[in-house]
């Protein structure tokens, strides 16, 4: 994969729509994610996978808390797959692991409260 490309992948586990993530999510990727994050359907939310995400910047921040925000607005959740250690520390470092809720697999994101 090349620098500056993106996959997202779509599909379901129980009443989470998934997206899965894979390459960089930067200023010339982040309107695939804002586009696959307007056409999830959703029942209980939005889980997106950062696992296979190499690098982030501002613009794909700035995309994932609109996301939230649509989201929220519809009464659901938008869960969080995050699980490199540089991608946690940018995260942290703009304070928006008190805003998103983070988990380390798809499996703990889309589990029933326990």
């Amino acid at each position: 994969m090349v620098r500056g490309e993106l996959r997202i992948g779509s599909g379901t586990v129980g009443p989470w729509t998934v997206l899965t993530c894979e390459g960089d999510l930067d200023v010339t990727t982040s309107s695939e994610l804002r586009t696959a994050i307007q056409h999830a359907s959703v029942e209980a939310g939005v889980v997106i996978d950062l696992d296979g995400v190499a690098f982030i910047d501002s613009t794909a921040l700035g995309v994932l808390i609109a996301g939230q925000k649509r989201i929220q607005r519809g009464g659901r959740e938008l869960r969080i797959v995050v699980t490199s250690a540089t991608i946690l520390r940018i995260i942290a470092i703009t304070g928006l692991d008190d805003l998103f809720t983070l988990f380390q697999s798809v499996q703990h994101a889309t589990a029933p409260p326990s």
